[in-house]
């Protein structure tokens, strides 16, 4: 089977983002509950082609690339971000880890750690948060039991990886590159097995907190809302206004006063009926892990001091200079890329008009801001390089959080 390539190509960006969505997920598995696609997704970072896994996260750090994967009941996503010379190492890196061997001794290490993850918290704290959000995800829980990992066998984990990569799958490319750095991984992708089990798309839930193993720090925070309660345009104004830019406030404390990160991203994404507002930013020093979410959770939470008439006024020029080269220059690309999006249930960017970000008013996103930055629906996920250390230390923190 092919893969469906959708390129949404800026000349001007500095950076690549692409994505490569398995429509595959827990639904291709036989035991759709057992928690197989969730391990799948763990071993794609066991092994990089002839690379340790220790040796892939220093060639990934050496090169600045970002590379995540999640899964849910309708598909596996693993995504990577780089700058644009880059890219050439981050195909070979992602088509290593897609193409890897893996043996007994990689996967009951990997058990342990889903394990330790998932069913081992080593807080009352992290447990409470657990139980409000993973086991709030639905009924079918693509996570699967203590039990069940502990049984999973090395011939049920490379079934489950052709199920759940040899069906239907997109390869999403967004920024500055170039069609031939790209095309070995297209290769790759092209070789993988098909998968007869028709996949059927749905919403997914990212509402979980995780703490996880990594050989650098960051932090994600994940917000998530009906895509039907919030306008599209006043959602970008309340990113705009908190998230981005030297002026805003999350930049300003974390990056300039408090020195806690380079650069702090924020992006919409739409899958289904379901839409998300991800913050994420890398920490230098473990250390500032916790501090530094303690202080984005305590501007989120004091919006009101910085959601103003000013800020959002400056806000707006910004939006509406960007639209005139997007749509303007590109309108056909966009719509393209927009309309092959639709059909997928997944948007990543969406198409607006000038007059529409220049009608949102101040209050359109406060009630934005109530509705989107919400307690209940909030995931926190920390990587770090002693993830122990960081569960005890959260423990002292929980009523700032």
């Amino acid at each position: 089977m092919k893969t469906e390539i959708i390129k949404y190509k800026n000349e001007h960006s500095h950076s690549v983002y692409a994505s490569i969505i398995f429509m595959g997920g827990s639904n291709a598995c036989d035991n759709p509950n057992s928690g197989l696609a969730h391990l799948v997704e763990h071993m794609l970072f066991r092994a990089c082609g002839e690379l340790s896994q220790e040796e892939f996260y220093k060639e990934t750090a050496r090169h600045g690339i970002t590379i995540n994967a999640s899964t849910c009941d309708s598909h596996l996503e693993v995504n990577f971000r780089c700058l644009p010379e880059k890219l050439p190492v981050a195909v070979q890196l992602v088509s290593g880890m897609l193409t890897a061997e893996w043996d007994k001794n990689m996967l009951a290490f990997e058990k342990q750690v889903i394990i330790a993850e998932t069913y081992n918290p080593s807080s009352s704290y992290v447990t409470k948060l657990k139980n409000k959000y993973l086991n709030a995800l639905s009924t079918k829980s693509n996570l699967g039991t203590k039990t069940s990992v502990s049984r999973f066998t090395l011939k049920k984990a490379l079934e489950a990886r052709k199920k759940v990569l040899g069906g239907k799958r997109y390869f999403i490319i967004a920024g500055n590159f170039n069609e031939a750095d790209y095309a070995p991984l297209i290769d790759v992708l092209d070789g993988f097995e098909d998968h007869v089990r028709e996949i059927k798309h749905s919403a997914t839930k990212y509402e979980k907190v995780s703490i996880k193993t990594h050989d650098y720090n960051y932090v994600s925070v994940t917000f998530v809302f009906n895509k039907r309660d919030v306008s599209y345009e006043r959602l970008v104004m309340l990113k705009s206004i908190l998230f981005e830019g030297l002026e805003s406030p999350v930049q300003y404390s974390l990056r300039e006063q408090k020195g806690y990160t380079y650069s702090v991203d924020t992006e919409i994404w739409y899958l289904g009926e379901k839409g998300l507002l991800n913050i994420y930013y890398e920490v230098e020093d473990t250390e500032n892990i916790l501090p530094s979410l303690v202080e984005l959770i305590s501007i989120i939470g004091n919006r009101e001091k910085h959601v103003t008439e000013d800020n959002l006024k400056l806000s707006k020029p910004f939006h509406t200079t960007n639209l005139n080269f997007l749509y303007d220059d590109n309108r056909a690309l966009v719509e393209e890329c927009e309309y092959s999006l639709t059909n997928l249930g997944i948007i990543f960017d969406i198409k607006s008009e000038k007059r529409k970000f220049e009608s949102v008013t101040l209050l359109d996103v406060i009630d934005t801001a109530k509705t989107v930055l919400n307690e209940d629906s909030v995931a926190i996920e920390i990587g770090c390089v002693n993830a122990q250390k960081l569960k005890r230390s959260m423990a002292l923190i929980k009523d700032k959080i």
